[in-house]
């Protein structure tokens, strides 16, 4: 048998984007499915909160459900060349 594990932390529910404020790093990378999160603020207000932590973003948009291999390049190609600390992904369900 193998295993692969990752360390991660998922935070959720109301006011969990609050906690960026407090988030350590200098670069992250914020994944998202559709504008729409742009556009009804949700995007803006990680970004403010991050920015209050001295912490860089960058958005990745467009990522589709179950993503195609040629997203996942996409996304590898942008934290290759913009080197997060961080990974915030916004929805998903």
């Amino acid at each position: 048998m193998q295993r692969f594990t990752i360390p991660r932390d998922l935070y959720f529910g109301e006011d969990a984007v609050d906690y960026l404020k407090n988030a350590k790093g200098s670069k992250a990378m914020i994944v998202i499915g559709s504008e729409r999160l742009i556009k009804d603020g949700t995007v803006p207000k990680v970004r403010e909160n991050l920015k209050a932590a001295n912490i860089e973003t960058i958005v990745f948009c467009g990522v589709e459900n179950d993503p195609s291999v040629a997203t996942v390049r996409k996304g590898v190609e942008m934290m290759n060349e913009f080197k997060p600390d961080l990974i915030v992904g916004i929805g998903g369900g």
